[in-house]
């Protein structure tokens, strides 16, 4: 089982590339966008900035448009995200496969697609088989209103095991909401047109317009452009938020989904957000409340959302979660609220944002010593200054009552003296090591109270 370390070393040195931690409060969107706004575009979230995001183009269905407005709903929430263009769109696909066939037993989902809903129900007759469930489901699907808007469904083959429900628009994804994950299985198999291109665009248009971004979500819940979107991360110091409606997330402790992916390849950087409210559109929530709070000081699990709707886990999904990773967004005594907090790996979304933003701050002190002085000299009296830049840097962010992340006195910050220095290193002008540590404590996710009651 992966698990997050205890102990995480920053190698940090100028002229390499850190963490695009600048605008750690502005998150971005991928997915279908209008011509009108380029290689992409800042829009407020608020009132106007949805206004904006009409006149230039956007449909008040398109996915980028309805994850703003669920950014937007959250309270707190970021202040601007940047929407970015991808070249090709997908088209969705959803497997739904019913487990039990016994008489009796009723499935009950409501379909959405491009803001039209369906709700379906069906209620299992006598000797009834998987097949005849799926083929009695599809008639209901291709009558509802969504099937006009744009769905259609039809059994994977003639003698069906599942239902594949497709969608007509490009770029507009079927969603599943409320299906009970112990009756049926629901798998986003949507392929991935090339998102790492469109990712990969979206940085350098970001350096050209000094207009880096830091978390970010995409239009699709796809697990193959989850998994993209995740190594993308990864690889280049970002967050990613990816939400799922994948029934294998929760139903198994192992499971085949993007949420056994991410737990396998231990991402610190990226989070599966499970719930069953497909259009909740639950990881834009997320990542727009993390990103109006300070770094390292907003905990993403017992966190309540505007929009979607909590699940109904029960406690054995909740642990197949939990065993996972996943970020999961689910009633606790009839109030919703979220799970966990933590990454694929195990390390807690809080303390990476901490990590990044002390990588982010540390490059920049350093940085500033250099600016500010005419020059800084290969002696004790330079190293000195490095070393007070450093230490100021991370006294910031000492805990003192309700902000900072590092523990109070865990501070330390050492550098050679010159005469430890080695020639070379002298020559090149290279301090070396300077060396720092600080504690930055766990999130309390648990309390176990114990007490005696005297009659």
């Amino acid at each position: 089982m992966p698990v997050s370390s205890s102990v995480v070393t920053l190698a940090i040195s100028l002229g390499t590339r850190g963490t695009n931690a600048a605008p750690f409060g502005t998150p971005a969107i991928f997915g279908k966008c209008p011509a009108a706004i380029g290689g992409g575009r800042e829009y407020e979230l608020s009132t106007e900035g949805l206004s904006d995001m009409v006149t230039d183009g956007f449909l008040v269905t398109d996915r980028v448009y309805l994850l703003a407005q669920s950014m937007a709903s959250q309270s707190p929430h970021a202040t601007n995200f940047i929407a970015f263009p991808r070249a090709l769109l997908t088209t969705s696909v959803v497997h739904w496969t019913p487990l039990v066939t016994t008489e009796g037993t009723i499935y009950s989902f409501t379909l959405t697609y491009k803001t039209v809903s369906a709700d379906i129900t069906y209620t299992v007759g006598a000797a009834a088989t998987v097949d005849i469930i799926c083929d009695a489901v599809m008639v209901l699907i291709n009558a509802s209103a969504v099937f006009a808007a744009g769905i259609t469904a039809a059994g994977d083959a003639g003698t069906a095991t599942k239902l594949v429900l497709t969608g007509g628009t490009t770029g507009q994804p079927v969603l599943v909401s409320g299906q009970n994950p112990a009756l049926a299985t629901v798998l986003d198999a949507s392929t991935d047109p090339g998102l790492s291109a469109d990712l990969a665009a979206a940085a350098a248009w970001s350096g050209i317009n000094n207009s880096p971004f830091y978390r970010f979500v995409i239009d699709s819940q796809g697990e193959i452009e989850n998994n993209a979107a995740a190594v993308w991360a990864e690889a280049n110091s970002n967050r990613f938020y990816a939400h799922s409606n994948d029934s294998t997330n929760v139903v198994d402790a192992a499971g085949t989904g993007v949420g056994n992916d991410f737990f396998t390849a231990a991402y610190n950087r990226s989070v599966v957000v499970q719930n069953g409210d497909s259009d909740g559109n639950t990881a834009a929530c997320a990542v727009s409340q993390a990103a109006a709070s300070n770094p390292g000081e907003y905990g993403a699990a017992f966190k309540v959302f505007s929009g979607p709707t909590a699940d109904p886990l029960t406690s054995s999904q909740l642990s197949n979660a939990e065993g996972k990773n996943i970020l999961v967004y689910a009633l606790d005594n009839g109030s919703g609220h979220t799970f966990f907090g933590k990454a694929a790996s195990g390390r807690a979304l809080r303390v990476q944002d901490a990590i990044d933003i002390i990588d982010a701050r540390v490059r920049e002190a350093i940085l500033s010593v250099f600016l500010s002085n005419n020059y800084v000299p290969m002696s004790d009296e330079g190293a000195t200054m490095m070393k007070a830049a450093v230490y100021s840097t991370l006294l910031s962010f000492e805990k003192k009552g309700g902000t900072g992340f590092i523990e109070p006195g865990s501070i330390t910050v050492t550098v050679p003296r010159r005469s430890a220095m080695s020639t070379s290193d002298v020559t090149a002008g290279r301090l070396t090591p300077l060396r720092f540590g600080c504690v930055i404590p766990n999130d309390m996710l648990r309390v176990v109270v114990q007490g005696t009651v005297s009659l």
